[in-house]
């Protein structure tokens, strides 16, 4: 992502980024349709997510689909990928860091026998990352940097058109500059459970029905230091419908509710500035789209969309419509024009782009 044309990393290293002038704040960061505050860790640059469950990633500069909605910027999605039906495992041992994953076999399991329906599998997978990066640094200065990942992915099928899952994941990046020089760091730490029933509509679409919670804790590396958290819970409906080789229809709703908690001593003379900044609330917001994907002959897409959210912060009520509408041209297979245009409302937040 930092290679792309028109982004700038505040700090060289850092996964906070100005994307085409957008604020670091205003751009949104996905893994399979749950947001993320951190697309990877600092300085040295992994992902939070363990390379083996990432199928690809998708860089919206313009206006994003309306289904990943609420940042006034650009969004960049991860798509998980699809589960394996060998099992598998590897491991990984860099200077800076060592990882592994694992992943059990598909089984056709809760299908009738002689079926030839096709079902959804089921299957386990897991991976892990941990840097003792803060070891090479302790041969240089007293500087510390450390963190971790998980990942842990599970899905049953319950009949040939239906399935449960869950997906977990989370990080964690610790770094305190040297003591002779300054005290500054961040401690920064995220969670995520995301439930979820799927149900196959024959060959032509799907629904997904999810309920997400969420964990964010940022604090300053001293001992002494603010500690900000957010304990989120959204809940989700997804359709997706195929009618024609020409039309396809992607519509939601959703519904999320966040807890703000601000844990800092009164004695600290900063502590109106931290008080202004991160007050103890409770925010909400509803909302959903529609998306047509229209190809009306071959090589020419367009896709209209529109959302709608009510935001809800301090009992203050805001409401955001955003149309929205992109054409891809294909020329040839190599050459392709891109178009979008659109309105995206966010809540207000922080400039700053942690947990």
């Amino acid at each position: 992502i930092e290679a792309q044309p028109g982004i700038v990393p505040v700090v060289s290293g850092l996964p906070t980024f100005f994307i085409r002038g957008a604020p670091p704040a205003n751009v949104g960061f996905f893994f399979d349709g749950i947001e993320l505050p951190i697309l990877y860790h600092s300085f040295f640059g992994p992902s939070v997510v363990h390379p083996s469950f990432i199928d690809r990633v998708d860089f919206y500069p313009g206006a994003a689909p309306a289904s990943l909605g609420r940042f006034a910027g650009p969004v960049v999605a991860v798509s998980a990928r699809p589960f394996s039906v060998e099992p598998h495992a590897s491991a990984s041992v860099r200077a800076i860091d060592a990882g592994a994953y694992a992943e059990s076999g598909s089984t056709l399991q809760g299908c009738e026998a002689g079926s030839t329906r096709e079902c959804p599998p089921t299957a386990v997978r897991a991976a892990m990352r941990y840097s003792y990066a803060g070891l090479m640094l302790s041969l240089i200065n007293d500087a510390e940097l450390r963190y971790w990942d998980y990942q842990v992915q599970a899905r049953t099928a319950l009949g040939p058109n239906d399935s449960l899952g869950v997906l977990a994941f989370g990080a964690y990046d610790l770094f305190r500059a040297p003591q002779a020089s300054t005290k500054s760091g961040a401690a920064i730490n995220f969670h995520r459970l995301d439930l979820r029933w799927d149900h196959r509509l024959g060959s032509n679409g799907r629904v997904r029905i999810a309920l997400t919670g969420g964990h964010d804790r940022s604090a300053g590396a001293s001992d002494d230091s603010s500690v900000l958290k957010d304990q989120s819970l959204r809940l989700r409906g997804e359709l997706d419908r195929r009618y024609s080789r020409q039309v396809m229809l992607h519509a939601g709703l959703d519904a999320r509710v966040d807890r703000f908690d601000l844990e800092t001593s009164p004695r600290r003379l900063d502590y109106p500035d931290y008080s202004a900044l991160f007050p103890t609330r409770t925010d909400s917001v509803a909302g959903g789209y529609l998306v047509l994907e229209l190809e009306p002959v071959r090589g020419i897409a367009v896709t209209p969309s529109v959302r709608a959210d009510v935001y809800s912060s301090g009992g203050v009520q805001a409401i955001g419509v955003d149309p929205r509408v992109a054409a891809n041209f294909q020329v040839s297979r190599r050459l392709a024009f891109e178009h979008s245009l659109g309105l995206q409302h966010q809540r207000p937040n922080f400039a700053a782009q942690v947990p």
